[in-house]
């Protein structure tokens, strides 16, 4: 496995993820703010816009705490990287297959150890 475009590849998702984690929270903020400055037609004028209003906020909140996570996994993969652990199952400590971190470069976990983590 090639270490340095494994890291390029986490870079670069890094990035990405960076930047929706970012866009999200900024279109949650402004939302936010019309909350606690609204006019007249900013107020919603019936439960179903509440609601609608709500489940907005908590699904974009959902998804930055989604990509937060991703990130989190991102940074553990590249400092992996740096100590020579990267590729190394963090549960059992057996080597996770190439083919695994190809398509998921940030993975932590071998597929058996994911599926006993994920309750499978």
């Amino acid at each position: 496995m090639d270490l340095q475009k494994q890291k390029q590849q986490l870079l670069a998702l890094q990035q990405e993820y960076t930047a929706n984690r970012d866009e999200v929270r900024d279109r949650n903020k402004n939302q936010t703010q019309y909350d606690e400055q609204p006019t007249l037609s900013d107020i919603p004028t019936d439960d179903a816009d509440v609601g609608t209003d709500l489940f907005e906020r908590e699904r974009a909140e959902s998804f930055r705490e989604d990509f937060q996570g991703v990130l989190d996994m991102i940074d553990r993969a590249l400092h992996k990287i740096d100590e020579g652990t990267y590729g190394i199952c963090e549960r059992c400590g057996e080597k996770i297959p190439d083919e695994r971190l190809e398509a998921l470069p940030y993975a932590l976990l071998c597929i058996k150890d994911e599926e006993i983590e994920e309750g499978l």
